[in-house]
C-alpha cells in the first residue's frame, strides 16, 4: 500500500502551505529598462503619477481614501506607506516608481545594503518580492556624543502576485537606543520623495 501511495502523491501532489524560493538575486536592470526608465523620471508622467501619489498620501493622513489607493504606517519605531498599484500606471510605470523611490534615498546621504528579488510559488500562486534596504551613512570621525540616525533604515519593496503588480511599500525603522539622535520627522521624507 505504501508503494501505490508513493505514487499517488508523484501523480497528483497535495498543495503545500509551505512557500517555494524559485528565484533570489541581486536586482538587475537591462539596458534598455535602464533607458526607458531615464526617460520616465524626465516626463511628465512621472510628475502626474508622483502628484497623485502625494495628494492620495495628504488625503489618507485626513482618513479619506484618493486614488491611488495609499496606506499608512504609523508606530513608535516605525512610519512609511504602501501605493496600492491602480491602473493610472501600467506595470513598467509602477516599477519605475520603486526604483524612484530608491533612486531619492540615494542623495539622502544613504547608502544602500541590499537589493534582491525573490520569487516565491505558494499553492500556484507566484509572488515576486523586489526589496531595497539602506542604512543612513554613518561619520564616525566626528566625535558625537550621539550617531545621527536621519530618518532610520529604510526598506523599499515592490510586490507582485501572479506577474500582476499589487502595490509598493515604504518603510522606515527606526533606532531606539541611546547611542542615537532621535530620528528626522517622517513628514519631511515622504515629501521628498513624493513632491518634485
Amino acid at each position: 500500500m505504501a508503494f501505490f501511495d508513493q505514487i499517488v502523491n508523484q501523480l497528483f501532489p497535495q498543495k503545500s502551505n509551505k512557500n517555494e524560493i524559485l528565484l533570489h538575486e541581486p536586482i538587475k536592470r537591462s539596458k534598455s529598462y535602464l533607458d526607458d526608465y531615464t526617460m520616465w523620471t524626465k516626463s511628465f508622467k512621472r510628475f502626474d503619477i508622483l502628484n497623485a501619489v502625494y495628494n492620495s498620501y495628504e488625503l489618507k493622513k485626513q482618513g479619506v481614501i484618493g486614488d491611488p489607493d495609499v496606506h499608512l504606517l504609523e508606530t513608535n519605531r516605525s512610519n512609511g506607506f504602501a501605493i496600492s498599484y491602480n491602473e493610472r500606471m501600467n506595470k513598467e510605470e509602477f516599477a519605475f516608481l520603486f526604483d524612484w523611490f530608491g533612486e531619492r534615498t540615494k542623495e539622502l546621504n544613504y547608502k544602500r545594503a541590499n537589493s534582491d528579488v525573490t520569487v516565491t510559488a505558494k499553492n500556484g500562486i507566484v509572488e515576486t518580492l523586489s526589496r531595497y534596504y539602506f542604512k543612513p551613512r554613518v561619520n564616525f570621525a566626528q566625535p558625537k556624543d550621539r550617531i545621527n540616525q536621519q530618518y532610520g533604515n529604510i526598506l523599499i519593496e515592490h510586490i507582485t502576485v501572479d506577474d500582476h503588480p499589487t502595490y509598493i511599500r515604504f518603510i522606515v525603522n527606526n533606532y531606539n537606543d541611546r547611542q542615537y539622535n532621535e530620528a528626522d520627522d517622517f513628514e519631511k521624507l515622504a515629501e521628498f520623495l513624493l513632491n518634485k
